[in-house]
């Protein structure tokens, strides 16, 4: 996996230094969509000098550059970042915010309209379903 996220990273024009690599196979083997505060506390355990502000930074460059994505969840001030970059939409649960991906083609043919009333141009759009998960669901309220 190393020699590959070099090689990636080298191909989206990024030096692949030891930090990057880890923030990159920290998330990439991340099973969620996790904040940047969670990427930094798994990577600062082989890593102690990395900063929080190193992580964002390079989470932001990473995402420039197309290896990753961002999601906002509902009232979640900070980004949620995601591994996979193909088209796909998202699953959030109500109650504790876990982000499932969800490939559904039919989602991603839906028709909009190039402008709205001369008011907007669309440049994008996305749709997200929000409920509660298996084990949420099962709680009590």
């Amino acid at each position: 996996m190393i020699n590959a996220a070099i090689t990636l990273l080298r191909k989206k024009g990024l030096k692949p230094t030891q930090q990057r690599l880890a923030i990159y196979q920290a998330l990439m083997t991340s099973r969620d969509h996790p904040h940047a505060q969670k990427i930094y506390r798994k990577v600062r355990k082989k890593h102690v000098t990395i900063s929080l502000n190193t992580v964002y930074n390079t989470l932001e460059a990473f995402k420039r550059a197309g290896l990753i994505g961002s999601v906002k969840v509902l009232h979640d001030e900070s980004a949620r970042y995601d591994p996979t970059v193909d088209p796909h939409n998202h699953i959030v649960c109500m109650k504790c915010k876990k982000v499932t991906d969800l490939f559904e083609k039919k989602l991603l043919r839906i028709p909009t309209p190039s402008e709205i009333g001369g008011e907007f141009k669309i440049m994008g759009y996305r749709v997200e379903f929000f409920g509660y998960c298996r084990v949420c669901a099962g709680a009590s309220p």
